[in-house]
């Protein structure tokens, strides 16, 4: 039988089947490396202490090692049946000739089979350096990472989830940018300027002198420029087919296809339940020729991301259209995957969803049934799914031993027999992203805080209610006029704690606009800020940096807002009161302000200070029209009206980007 990707990839190594021509990394062009200790006539090893491995790439390059009690293993560890190089974390490594020292300076693409069996600490796979130490090829593995380097000591780390799996790892970089992949699953870009130099050493298996890699390598291979999407999926398909490896495929153009991508900022658990079903609308919004939806363990919180705390598995997912049709997604073709604590971007196979007739503002539902491994471990879900919209969403948690669902292929709700399943408050919901239909539609992400999730409307006055609430949604549902986003906003949260968390970066790749609402939590309430000036604005600068390097093309800065106390209940001018920081001339209004340099510098695109906010006498004050809660209720957040005025002056901007 002639197995393919399914892809239009070219076909894989078919064991036993001498008739198919096998596909070699050295068809592709820019090849600078190849070591496969599967191929025992590349190894030389006595009682299996390999002393040198020699390159396939017909460059001609080796690795070795001299020195009695530090070479790795062979044939005392396999992965998928194959031998690796097996290194004990302590002392072994090999070094490359200087050949190899002269790697393009500029463009790469790196692939490692590896498999870490380290149980603490950072350990270096791969490393070399100049003889200053300012430029570097680093690949390094953390308890939950890896991290590459290719050139400055800027690097980047994909989440690895169970570490002790063997995986595909990846690294890209060009003059530009780096990024990591894990088994396909792509990390975030970092800025990448100084390029590689002239190396003086280049070691596998630790750094030569403490830092020793434990665990195991299968393959490596680095060509000398940056692989199409095409080529790397050539590449990572022959390598999870030969090492047994589920490596999910890249796709050009994906981008966040419905409004309503609410990602995960709570977790729970059940004493006696292992399964958690959920039925989530969402608004079609962008058109796809196809969907993929993107699974991920990240526990986002005020303060940054932290793990889920366990592995779940997603046991079943489907789409369901508007009229009850529904489609069943897969992940390489098998109904269930194991996501593992902190793995991010964990793709489905694309789904065919012509048979939906989806039209843009469509409402269909993304139906998953989650399970953990036993009860009493943490389940993914997200607080502003309920507080946003719960009308006709299901959320239920059961015990697997005792409840049978309905078949999720089955219209509607979940039905089922058994013990009652309980209702759960909070639901959850993968990230829709899909394969570029219209490229001319752009997709969105925000980043904000409580006033980015809408904390203050009540959501009145909304049309479509799945669409969500606060300025940013409804934005989004403008005039009914949908526009597909993910919204990271959070409550509590300060431009500090966005800075240091990670699933946001995973995504940002996905959108063409950034909307930042942030700021407020910085400068705080009291007589001196939370964050110094100075500290916002470097924080949102590099924000902003790391939007642009994922590729996204226009940043809108929402402008901090006022914020008062009232006697009134902000029905009127003269009974408010603005709180020192937030009068004429402080720290709210030079963050402002700097904001618009930053559009003046080409930094941002748009920096909106929303007049409809400003009261009619002294724009530091929320504006009124006698009635209470006109456009705030607390002094801190827009009220539905406020929310809804904003949406129209945010809604006009993105309008004519």
């Amino acid at each position: 039988m002639k197995l393919t990707s399914g892809l239009g990839l070219l076909p894989n190594k078919i064991f036993g089947e001498d008739s198919l021509v096998q596909f070699s990394p050295s068809s592709i062009s820019g090849l600078a490396l190849w070591l496969d200790p599967s191929d025992a006539t590349t190894v030389t090893e006595s009682s299996g202490e390999v002393s040198r491995i020699d390159d396939k790439s017909g460059n001609s390059h080796y690795a070795s090692q001299g020195t009695a009690g530090k070479y790795p293993l062979i044939n005392s560890a396999t992965i998928n049946s194959l031998p690796v190089l097996n290194f004990d974390g302590t002392d072994d490594f090999l070094s490359f000739d200087s050949g190899i020292y002269s790697i393009n300076t500029q463009d790469a693409t790196v692939f490692v089979v590896m498999q870490d069996t380290n149980t603490s600490g950072t350990r270096e796979i791969i490393y070399g350096k100049n003889f200053a130490s300012t430029s570097y090829v680093r690949i390094r593995s953390a308890l939950n990472t890896v991290q590459g380097y290719f050139g400055s000591n800027n690097n980047t780390n994909v989440r690895t989830g169970d570490k002790n799996n063997a995986r595909v790892f990846m690294m890209t970089s060009d003059n530009e940018k780096l990024n990591v992949f894990s088994d396909g699953r792509p990390s975030y870009y970092v800025p990448n300027s100084n390029g590689v130099g002239n190396l003086t050493s280049l070691i596998l298996g630790g750094d030569g002198s403490s830092s020793y890699f434990k665990g195991n390598i299968g393959e490596i291979i680095i060509y000398n420029r940056v692989l199409s999407v095409q080529e790397r999926n050539s590449i990572s398909s022959y390598l999870g087919t030969k090492w047994g490896i589920d490596v999910q495929p890249e796709y050009n153009s994906l981008r966040v296809a419905t409004t309503f991508n609410a990602p995960q900022s709570y977790r729970f658990l059940d004493a006696a339940r292992d399964r958690f079903a959920v039925r989530q609308p969402h608004i079609y919004a962008r058109d796809m020729s196809s969907l993929i939806l993107s699974f991920y363990s990240g526990y986002m919180t005020a303060n940054g991301t932290g793990g889920l705390g366990n592995s779940y598995t997603v046991h079943e997912c489907a789409i369901e259209g508007p009229s009850g049709d529904t489609v069943r997604a897969y992940f390489r073709g098998s109904p269930s995957k194991v996501i593992y604590d902190q793995d991010v971007d964990h793709q489905t196979d694309r789904i065919d969803i012509s048979s939906l007739n989806l039209q843009e503002g469509d409402i269909f539902y993304i139906k998953v049934i989650l399970g953990v491994d036993a009860v009493g471990l943490y389940f993914p879900a997200s607080t502003y799914i309920s507080a946003t919209y719960t009308g006709a969403a299901q959320y239920i948690k059961y015990n697997s031993a005792d409840t049978v669902l309905s078949d999720i292929m089955t219209a509607g709700d979940f039905t089922y027999t058994g013990v009652s399943p309980a209702n759960v408050s909070t639901g959850f919901t993968p990230v829709v992203v899909g394969v570029n239909a219209n490229t001319t539609q752009k997709s969105f992400i925000i980043m904000g805080d409580s006033i980015g999730i809408g904390d203050g409307d009540n959501g009145t006055g909304r049309t479509v209610p799945e669409a969500g609430k606060g300025f940013a949604q409804r934005t989004m549902a403008y005039g009914e006029n949908f526009l597909p986003s993910v919204n990271f906003s959070i409550t509590n949260t300060k431009a500090t704690d966005v800075g240091a968390q990670w699933l946001w970066r995973c995504y940002s790749k996905y959108v063409d606009v950034a909307i930042t609402e942030l700021g407020t939590n910085d400068i705080g309430s009291s007589s001196s800020p939370v964050n110094s000036l100075s500290t916002i604005e470097n924080t949102l600068s590099n924000i902003w940096s790391a939007n642009t390097i994922n590729g996204v093309s226009d940043i809108i800065y929402s402008k901090v807002l006022q914020r008062s106390t009232s006697t009134d209940s902000w029905a009127t001018e003269a009974n408010q009161t603005v709180l020192p920081l937030w009068v004429s001339g402080e720290v709210a209004e030079q963050l402002n302000d700097w904001a618009d340099t930053k559009v003046a510098d080409s930094t941002i695109t748009a920096a909106l200070d929303y007049s409809s906010m400003n009261a009619a006498i002294d724009p530091y004050k929320w504006s009124v029209d006698g009635t209470v809660g006109y456009s705030t209720t607390d002094g801190i957040h827009p009220s539905y009206n406020g929310a809804d005025l904003m949406a129209g002056e945010l809604r006009a901007v993105i309008d004519v980007l």
